[in-house]
């Protein structure tokens, strides 16, 4: 888990929608199967790959997983602070 928390970013974007689709999968179970204070480490370096490669698809089933990473992202890691805010913005 640790090895793999801070390329996330560069996992997400993948040019590949096929592939791209397996990465959210994978990216669901370790949203899952890791633990909180990893994924609050990595969570803000997420959210810029997340929203402009997956969440602007032009593939809605592309859309549906990134959407349901995030959602689970904010479930799991419960790391809701300023920075959280500053990156969602930027």
């Amino acid at each position: 888990m640790n090895e793999h928390a801070a390329k996330w970013p560069t996992y997400l974007v993948e040019p590949n929608p096929g592939a791209m689709e397996k990465v959210l999968e994978c990216f669901h179970v370790y949203i899952d199967k890791c633990d909180m204070h990893l994924l609050s480490s990595i969570q803000n370096s997420i959210y810029a790959p997340m929203i402009d490669k997956c969440l602007g698809a032009a593939k809605p089933s592309l859309k549906t997983k990134s959407m349901e990473c995030m959602m689970l992202l904010f479930e799991v890691s419960e790391n809701f602070g300023e920075e959280t805010m500053d990156a969602l913005q930027a």
